[in-house]
């Protein structure tokens, strides 16, 4: 008992130093007035994301892909170290988290494939991405049953197995096969939880032009005249007005920043993925699970928005709003 009260102690302290090596604001914002890439990953390279690229600088491998991958790994490497260390007990909090994740990445590899296309990754995170699944060879839903079975997730191989319909009710079923059945007691998780699945709903049928017929999603702060307008608008920017005045006003207002930065689907995502840092301002509470689940998504939203910045810079574009906009927003 002595041991296992010592072991937790000490990776709660191991985590909480880290978080406090997750860029801030100021480093965002010094990053930001780089005239060049290699400029920039200099100035964050006393912090663990930029030692991860500063190894490109020095390779001389500054293209964009690299930089990409890079970051991409970053993320999977201190995901794993999270999971991996953190109590047993604690990890039913990313489990959920990682599934919602898996479930919209997933739904994307079934819609993709379907029309012909390539399974590709849209959001840097969950259990499939952690484990690196490799997606090169995926030529079709067969092909993604197999490597999923491989790999030990059957509960996503099962529900696609011999599926032939909506990607919208995939999604569906999927998010309520990794949700738990009864709400979880810890408020602030369950808000970030909710909310996570919320948010996740808008990046799948905002501004699609209808609603979907198969299937009535059950939403935590979202109402449903909300979301049934979401999916109705004809385009991305009529977002913001519709949540304007409900539970996600915050995320109305990021998107109207990131309506600025990037068009089309590319200004949701990288709403969504800063409006995530934001969601966990309220998990504080020492020597619970906070501090995991709180690392889990600040790692998540850094990756994705040292990587932005980095584009920024290389195409000399929006680098002078985003820099606004994570000055606003970014919780550290």
């Amino acid at each position: 008992m002595i041991t296992m009260v010592f072991h937790e102690s000490y990776i709660h302290s191991y985590v909480s130093a880290l978080l406090s090596r997750i860029l801030t604001k100021t480093d965002f914002s010094e990053l930001l007035v780089s005239k060049t890439v290699d400029e920039a990953i200099n100035v964050i390279s006393n912090k663990p994301i930029g030692i991860e690229l500063y190894s490109l600088v020095i390779e001389k491998r500054l293209e964009l892909k690299k930089i990409n991958e890079a970051i991409n790994n970053y993320i999977i490497e201190r995901h794993n170290d999270l999971y991996n260390y953190i109590p047993l007990r604690h990890r039913r909090h990313i489990d959920p988290i990682e599934g919602l994740f898996d479930s919209i990445n997933i739904t994307l590899f079934y819609s993709n494939l379907i029309r012909g296309g390539r399974a590709e990754y849209l959001i840097p995170a969950g259990k499939i991405f952690r484990m690196k699944v490799d997606l090169e060879k995926v030529e079709n839903i067969d092909d993604l049953v197999d490597i999923l079975v491989d790999k030990g997730l059957k509960i996503y191989a099962n529900v696609l197995k011999g599926y032939t319909g909506d990607p919208i009710k995939l999604f569906y079923i999927l998010t309520r096969k990794v949700l738990p059945i009864s709400k979880p007691l810890d408020i602030p998780y369950r808000r970030l939880l909710g909310s996570i699945h919320d948010l996740l709903w808008i990046l799948m049928c905002g501004a699609k032009g209808e609603i979907p017929k198969e299937v009535i999603p059950s939403f935590y702060g979202l109402s449903i005249n909300e979301f049934n307008n979401v999916c109705l608008s004809k385009s991305l920017e009529d977002i913001p007005a519709i949540l304007q005045d409900g539970y996600f006003k915050d995320f109305s207002e990021i998107l109207r920043y990131t309506n600025k930065i990037s068009i089309g689907g590319g200004s949701l995502f990288l709403g969504s993925i800063l409006y995530l840092s934001v969601l966990t301002k309220d998990l504080l509470t020492p020597y619970t699970p906070h501090p995991y689940v709180r690392y889990y998504i600040l790692i998540l939203s850094e990756g994705v928005l040292v990587n932005t910045c980095l584009v920024a810079i290389a195409t000399n574009m929006f680098a002078k709003e985003l820099k606004d906009l994570i000055n606003e927003w970014w919780v550290l």
